[in-house]
């Protein structure tokens, strides 16, 4: 996944967002997953197994507090609209553009945009 290549107002941030809960069909996640990407398409990507989904995507925004809890707001409203899990979130990433281009270059692990892929 690569940062949208237009400037912005407001800084990039990555976001990677992981929600996790009891098990649930795979069939359900992988539907529900691409219909919340599809709110977004070219920008979100997930990945999902039985218990766990990861979210990665971009946003804008001040500061890191705000991108945080707009993350939370998507995963909370968009969770429901496309009818995943009530599955709490465990663990959340807001990483700026720069330090997300220092890991990828050491590490790379985005997932395409627009995909849904098993872990």
């Amino acid at each position: 996944m690569r940062p949208p290549a237009e400037p912005t107002a407001s800084p990039l941030w990555h976001i990677t967002l992981l929600a996790a809960g009891p098990p649930a069909p795979e069939q359900q996640l992988a539907q529900g997953l691409r219909e919340l990407c599809a709110l977004d398409p070219g920008n979100m990507a997930a990945r999902y197994r039985a218990n766990q989904v990861e979210l990665q995507f971009w946003d804008e925004g001040p500061d890191l507090q705000r991108v945080a809890a707009s993350a939370t707001v998507l995963w909370r409203e968009g969770r429901a609209e496309a009818g995943l899990p009530d599955w709490s979130l465990v663990g959340l990433e807001v990483l700026d553009r720069q330090r997300w281009g220092e890991r990828q270059a050491a590490v790379p692990r985005a997932i395409r945009p627009g995909s849904v892929a098993t872990m």
